[in-house]
């Protein structure tokens, strides 16, 4: 099976400095404000060193402003996707997760929420396979930033990944940093996620988002 790596986060969060990274587009840090996906957006990248060609899925952003796009929609994409596209796999090589390091508070709201939600996707086996790729909102310097992930990493659902085998990782931006991201997944054994298996044994499977809404409110996300 060959190698498949998932892009999860918030709006804005800059999954895509490390995504655009990966594709054609080498000129990512030059054109930092991409759109923000509304479907699943799909790469392929080629490790030379490791002579794998690795498949890149990311999704629209977490909290996203819109209404129609509710983080039980993004799920039910993936879930569509992984149905309809990849023969019901549920495995995957990673998972990167971007948080972006706020001003506000380091970890709480709908920070916590969105993470809380990432970790029940993934389900804790599933962690050793998962990178959380921290990136700064700028006005900081790396002593700072350095501080504030010391903060995040010691207490909470991130303390618990990262317990669980999760990586933590800051992501400045750069085409290294995303290819270091990479490599630390790439050598992973893959990892089934708790949402696919939940999704895909539900009787929804596969179909349209509104049919499957309340299942996905009352099934996975309560579960």
């Amino acid at each position: 099976m060959y190698p498949l790596i998932l892009v999860l986060g918030a709006i804005d969060s800059g999954k895509s400095s490390i995504v655009r990274w990966l594709s054609q587009e080498r000129n990512a840090t030059d054109n930092p404000h991409y759109p923000e996906p509304r479907e699943i957006e799909i790469v392929s990248y080629h490790d030379g060193a490791l002579g794998k060609t690795v498949t890149v899925l990311e999704t629209p952003g977490f909290d996203h402003p819109d209404e129609d796009m509710t983080d039980d929609k993004i799920l039910e994409l993936i879930g569509m996707h992984f149905h309809n596209n990849l023969g019901k796999r549920t495995d995957v090589t990673g998972v990167i997760y971007v948080h972006r390091l706020g001003d506000k508070s380091v970890l709480g709201g709908t920070a916590k929420k969105i993470l809380q939600l990432v970790y029940d996707f993934c389900g804790s086996e599933a962690c050793k396979n998962v990178v959380f790729a921290s990136t700064s909102c700028g006005g900081r310097d790396e002593e700072q930033t350095s501080a504030i992930r010391k903060q995040l990493t010691s207490r909470g659902v991130l303390k618990q990944m990262l317990d669980s085998g999760a990586h933590c990782i800051h992501h400045d931006g750069s085409e290294t940093s995303a290819l270091h991201i990479l490599s630390i997944l790439l050598v992973k054994s893959p990892a089934r996620l708790a949402f696919l298996e939940h999704y895909m044994r539900s009787p929804f499977a596969g179909k349209p988002w509104r049919a499957a809404q309340t299942y996905m409110k009352t099934g996975f996300l309560t579960s």
